[in-house]
């Protein structure tokens, strides 16, 4: 066993620096509960509905466009309904890759794709150092009211927070922004623009 170690200790090493390397992952925190988010983004509902996304989606046949792309396992879709089972919105989270660790995004809109409420809701404990800044200065709080196909940007990205690192985590969050506007389109809007069957 220690001939094998001897001889193969090269090897061994280059493993553990690739090992280590990927395991750069930082634990997460919970921001808001995914439950807080949605009980708080669709007030008018009062039945809430895991959306499944199907595998052949044309969320994933568009990957080839974009230099990231969610995976199914990336997306957690919502729909809530009022006591008439009508439908009252949907929410998104989709979780995005990042240099230091995951942000996981919530993103609520109402039937027509106008938005009701967006935050980061999970985040890894290192990222969460560069976002808290512009998170605490409104940063995602300016896309409410934009609707799902909206030009999202870092413009609005106050002046003191303009450092690379709240620069680069504005656009993750302005990226996953866009998704997510894909992602409602494609699996709400396209699906029915009255009921919507979960």
């Amino acid at each position: 066993m220690n001939r094998f170690f001897a001889k193969n200790k090269g090897l061994l090493l280059v493993l553990f620096l690739g090992v280590s390397a990927y395991a750069h992952v930082t634990p997460m925190v919970v921001v808001t509960s995914r439950a807080e988010f949605i009980r708080y983004s669709l007030r008018r509902a009062t039945h809430f509905f895991i959306r499944e996304i199907d595998s052949h989606s044309e969320i994933f046949e568009s990957r080839h466009l974009h230099t990231w792309h969610p995976r199914k396992s990336d997306i957690h879709l919502y729909v809530g309904r009022d006591t008439g089972q009508h439908l009252v919105g949907a929410v998104v989270f989709l979780r995005i890759p990042s240099r230091h660790g995951p942000v996981e995004i919530g993103v609520a809109y109402d039937t027509e794709g106008t938005i009701l409420n967006a935050a980061v809701t999970q985040v890894g404990s290192e990222p969460l150092t560069f976002l808290t800044p512009m998170l605490s200065h409104g940063f995602i709080k300016q896309f409410d009211g934009d609707t799902y196909a909206a030009k999202f940007s870092t413009r609005k990205l106050a002046p003191k927070d303009k450092t690379p690192l709240t620069q680069y985590y504005a656009r993750v969050i302005v990226a996953g922004m866009k998704w997510t506007g894909r992602i409602f389109r494609a699996e709400i809007l396209d699906q029915s623009r009255s009921e919507i069957h979960p």
